[in-house]
């Protein structure tokens, strides 16, 4: 399997080998359960199959401007003069390809991409969803904020490959894009030759070079939750896995997060206040109101301070988190 396709061998990576012969040990295992394979002659007794799990490369996700990219594409879409694309006349399918302008299947497909990379849905979990079946909604309140919304989210009883229940919020651009009163399957779904044919066109319009593929799009999903911070356990039930294992392969670094992460150590060295309270894991009270604070009225500010100072922490935080939204 692993032998060069120029050796007679299948050139499969390490990752595929190992993913077939659990697939033959499988059939082997039914077979001695069958009694057609006689035990003695099991080859897996002392072999042992490696681990299939793999550490996640660049190419296995999108990166958010590469995520703009392909939104910028499909904002430039409009639909053509028939509904049919095959009787578009042929000047007005070459003025569409001239400008980079999606066909309707194109976009059809792009539409259900970027929503996997919302949501992290599988190809088959999105050909499958219903609107009026797995489209909820419900008023939730903020923790932090206590401010109301009313939010749509996904709702599967069972996920096609795991038989596992699933609950996704919706964000706005998933939202965007799908119409939560439709009666029906809620995306037009292409067979997956034909899908990924279109993923391919995709990127080269949207010009990335990384191939294009669902498991990409659920990759891209888990990606971006771990580098905006969501724990692994929120993770974990967010993606529908059955144990914490698979959760591992998404919990790298991106570059994106790596600069992040190094902005709190810039800006501990860069204000000295902030760099003794670490040191000295004590509060440190400012003596004197800076220049850039904006004017309140001595009289105001002395009776803000007095309030706030008998609060105690937890509702100082959750005044901050209101103030920033304000």
């Amino acid at each position: 399997m692993q032998r060069p396709v120029s050796e007679g061998g299948l050139g499969n990576m390490r990752s595929t080998a190992n993913k077939n012969m659990k697939t033959i040990r499988t059939m082997l295992l039914l077979a001695i359960k069958n009694g057609d394979f006689m035990v003695e002659h099991y080859p897996f007794k002392d072999f042992k199959i490696g681990e299939t799990m793999s550490e996640l490369t660049s190419r296995d996700f999108l990166e958010p401007e590469e995520i703009m990219k392909l939104e910028d594409l499909m904002a430039k879409y409009y639909p053509p003069s028939d509904s049919d694309y095959k009787r578009v006349k042929p000047a007005e399918r070459k003025a569409r390809i001239e400008n980079g302008i999606l066909s309707i299947s194109e976009y059809e497909t792009l539409k259900n991409f970027l929503f996997a990379c919302y949501t992290g849905l599988r190809y088959r979990d999105i050909s499958l969803l219903n609107a009026n079946l797995h489209i909820n909604g419900k008023w939730v309140q903020n923790p932090y904020t206590f401010i109301r919304s009313f939010r749509y989210y996904i709702d599967i009883e069972a996920m096609h490959k795991t038989g596992r229940a699933l609950i996704v919020p919706l964000i706005d651009k998933a939202t965007a894009l799908i119409d939560v009163k439709k009666e029906g399957l809620a995306f037009v779904v292409r067979s997956n030759q034909k899908t990924n044919k279109s993923l391919k066109r995709i990127a080269k319009l949207a010009k990335i070079s990384k191939v294009l593929s669902f498991h990409v799009a659920r990759h891209t999903f888990a990606t971006t939750c771990f580098t905006y911070g969501i724990p692994s356990e929120v993770g974990q039930r967010l993606l529908g896995h059955k144990s914490e294992k698979f959760i591992k392969i998404y919990t790298h670094l991106t570059q994106n997060r790596l600069f992040h992460e190094m902005d709190k150590v810039n800006k501990g060295f860069n204000e000295h206040q902030q760099l003794l309270r670490v040191v000295h894991s004590q509060e440190i009270v400012p003596t004197e109101i800076p220049d850039n604070m904006v004017k309140i009225e001595n009289s105001k500010l002395r009776k803000l301070m007095d309030f706030l100072s008998k609060m105690d922490d937890d509702k100082i935080d959750k005044i901050e988190a209101i103030a920033k939204v304000v």
